[in-house]
């Protein structure tokens, strides 16, 4: 999604092919119940919902075109109860949580992989936060009109 999201959000000259793909990526990613993006959808058709943080956050831009208000302030309100969720899940505050983490929801075994180098993807993402998400999460509450 980020680099859709990209492309979307360039309205260079690919803009003609932005409406048709848009659209289905909505039928295929947006996950009713959960208020959120998809992570991926498997080849078996399943999806996976991590609740990571970058797809739902650039959806939310309007140069995207990829969510509208309802939607982006339905991601906004669900990834608020994921907050709540994880604040209480670790006995933390909002303060002890110093940035947006990668996602919300830990990855399931049979979405991770070993590399000889590499610890465990999915278990291991530098912490689980990066600065660049905090930036994203603050533009995403101003487009959704949360204060």
């Amino acid at each position: 999604l980020p680099i859709f999201a990209v492309f979307c959000s360039a309205r260079l000259h690919f803009m003609p092919s932005c409406p048709e793909a848009v659209p289905a990526f909505n039928d295929l990613f947006w996950n009713e119940s959960a208020g959120l993006y998809s992570d991926w959808v498997d080849t078996a058709g399943q999806r996976r919902n991590y609740a990571y943080v970058w797809q739902n956050f650039l959806a939310v831009d309007p140069r995207s075109g990829i969510a509208n208000l309802t939607r982006a302030r339905r991601i906004m309100h669900e990834i608020d109860l994921l907050y709540a969720k994880l604040h209480a899940d670790f006995n933390k505050t909002e303060d002890e949580l110093w940035c947006t983490p990668t996602n919300f929801i830990g990855l399931a075994a049979y979405d991770t992989f070993v590399r000889e180098s590499q610890q465990y993807y999915g278990n291991y993402e530098n912490g689980a936060c990066f600065l660049p998400m905090l930036g994203l999460e603050l533009l995403a509450r101003g487009q959704s009109g949360d204060p």
